[in-house]
């Protein structure tokens, strides 16, 4: 054999040698698609308005008037409640993905409006939940309390305005 022959035949097992060692160099990994899929919240509905029901403002400085979210107690500090009053926090029902956890969002704070007037009242609103779950049944509640300040001086009459809670899926 000569030394030509020999040449090529070991570059030959070279090239055999160096395709199977990249062939052997290959790796694979499995990797895995899902999606949930969920209803939609299929209703949120209103059961009770937010209702501080009849004051007296103070005769001096202020007051204010609290409905607790979780409870639905009041308390009051510097006036006082009209007799035959009626209040109440918002509550709310939920129906949606049994399990699911949601977000529940809504205004910080809202202006009530005197009816035939420009005057305003600020509300500041707090819910029993920010967030949290759907019941395994498919449905939570949930509640919106808040607190209004009055002054000697605010003017009597009807306040009212509306907000707007949103629930989503988090």
């Amino acid at each position: 054999m000569t030394i030509r022959r020999q040449l090529l035949g070991l570059a030959a097992a070279a090239a055999a040698l160096a395709g199977a060692g990249h062939a052997a160099a290959q790796t694979s990994q499995t990797a895995t698609g899902s999606i949930t899929v969920m209803q939609p919240v299929l209703n949120v509905t209103k059961t009770a308005d937010l209702a501080f029901g009849s004051v007296i403002r103070p005769t001096s400085g202020s007051g204010t008037i609290s409905i607790d979210p979780n409870t639905g107690a009041v308390s009051t500090s510097n006036l006082g409640q009209a007799g035959g009053n009626s209040t109440s926090r918002a509550s709310f029902n939920v129906e949606g993905q049994a399990n699911a956890n949601i977000q529940v969002t809504y205004p910080a704070s809202i202006n009530l409006l005197r009816s035939g007037g420009s005057e305003t009242l600020q509300v500041n609103l707090t819910s029993s939940m920010g967030g949290g779950q759907i019941g395994s049944g498919g449905t939570v509640a949930f509640h919106i309390g808040g607190q209004v300040t009055l002054q000697a001086a605010t003017i009597t009459g009807a306040y009212s305005n509306s907000f707007t809670v949103t629930v989503a899926y988090n």
